[in-house]
């Protein structure tokens, strides 16, 4: 066990498995659903309303879906979410994870093109991304080529849109 004057930091098991307990690592998701968010060009950041924290391990993340790092390395970021009342107009959607160093774009699809036989369109993102001390990130999703904003993000039981973050190395 190895501690410092803040407490334990890195935990061996009697097998040798390591944790470490202070590590920067947080999972959440929406709940309920939310209408109207993105479909002609809005941009709506995903966890920024109602989002459910499944853990928070070093307490980087706050209520409005905002993750700021503790340390200087490289994070891990990963997203899914899912759209409704998506039609075949709708051109394209991207997942963008928004840090302070730059902006990843990921998950660009046609959603009109895939979407299924009751509008619902799913999509993820995964990033590498390079972060300072207190650099943040947070996590959007857009549609373009609807009428309007008239895409949901879905939540049900069966269909969570979640956001996850930890430092890899």
């Amino acid at each position: 066990m190895t501690t410092n004057s803040v407490g334990t930091y890195i935990v061996p098991t009697a097998t040798f498995e390591v944790t470490m307990p202070a590590q920067p690592a947080f999972s959440a998701y929406v709940s309920p659903t939310f209408a109207n968010v993105t479909g002609n060009g809005g941009v709506y950041r995903i966890c920024n309303d109602n989002n459910n924290t499944i853990f928070d391990q070093n307490a980087d993340y706050d209520d409005d879906g905002t993750f700021t790092a503790p340390v200087t390395g490289r994070y891990v970021a990963k997203c899914y979410c899912t759209l409704g009342d998506v039609t075949a107009a709708a051109t394209d959607c991207v997942v963008q994870i928004v840090t302070s160093n730059a902006t990843y774009f990921c998950g660009y699809k046609n959603p009109g093109a895939v979407r299924t036989a009751s509008g619902y369109f799913g999509t993820e993102a995964f990033s590498f991304a390079d972060m300072d001390a207190a650099d943040t990130a947070v996590f959007e999703v857009e549609v373009n080529g609807e009428a309007g904003d008239v895409n949901d993000l879905i939540s049900t039981a069966e269909v969570l849109n979640y956001i996850q973050m930890f430092l890899a190395c």
